[in-house]
């Protein structure tokens, strides 16, 4: 298959689903969404699509069902319900504190949970 993107800054995937970092800082997403992991209202697509709310990203990341995204301001926003981070309140991954929401695209690093 042969996509229409162009002027992409970084890659990444999960286990059914792929992503994009435009040049600009948006987040693009194809493939499987089975349970809400390309982070947009559509079925499964072959067709890459803008994830909303993913403005300012430099690097994304997925797993079997869920997506996340680095920031550029250090912070990390995620979709899907299987973050790594279920049931979880704060946790920290690298350098970046975390927190788990029911939301999809949502920041999961709130003032709370900052240092």
């Amino acid at each position: 298959m042969c996509l229409s993107l162009t002027n992409i800054a970084a890659i990444g995937c999960g286990q059914l689903h792929s992503l994009a970092v435009g040049a600009d800082g948006s987040v693009w997403s194809w493939g499987s969404n089975s349970t809400g992991q390309l982070g947009r209202t559509t079925g499964s697509t072959s067709s890459p699509g803008i994830v909303p709310k993913t403005q300012g990203v430099v690097q994304v990341a997925g797993g079997g069902s869920f997506s996340m995204a680095l920031k550029e301001d250090g912070s990390v926003i995620t979709w899907g319900p299987e973050t790594l981070l279920h049931n979880a309140r704060c946790l920290v991954w690298g350098t970046v504190r975390l927190f788990h929401r029911e939301c999809c695209p949502a920041s999961i690093c709130p003032p709370q949970c900052r240092r």
